[in-house]
């Protein structure tokens, strides 16, 4: 904003120069002094973005975040888990047609569903029980 202003200003007392006589010499000197100043200015305000860019990555870099008890909980709720979906024997290979995923996220995690698919029941699972990786071979 100071910036423009310092230009306009400096533009109307050129304008007004030229209109007290023809001093085209000297036009073309304050001329060439603006277009400096502004070529600066934008320099320093391009200068200064970039300053405010690395201050913000470096506050943003210093932040820690720390969850409290009732985040984590939260957390746990509203996340997913891998459940058995119907009663699987031991020795019996885990399926879609017998895992499914459900909440809560306190279980093994969605992500890891293409590792547990194939692999045999190390005992005889419960319908709806939370799959752990004590439950697999």
């Amino acid at each position: 904003w100071i910036a423009g202003n310092f230009i306009h200003s400096c533009e109307k007392k050129e304008t007004i120069n030229l209109e007290l006589g023809d001093y085209s010499e000297q036009k073309n000197e304050v001329s060439s002094q603006v277009e400096t100043i502004r070529e600066n200015i934008r320099a320093f305000e391009e200068e200064i973005e970039g300053i405010k860019q690395e201050v913000h990555t470096r506050q943003m870099n210093e932040q820690k975040l720390e969850f409290g008890e009732k985040e984590i909980n939260q957390r746990k709720v509203h996340r997913t888990s891998i459940v058995v979906d119907r009663a699987i024997k031991k020795g019996e290979l885990f399926t879609n047609e017998n895992l499914t995923i459900k909440r809560p996220g306190i279980g093994i995690k969605p992500k890891y569903l293409k590792k547990i698919l194939g692999k045999k029941a190390k005992y005889d699972i419960k319908n709806e029980l939370l799959l752990s990786w004590d439950n697999i071979i």
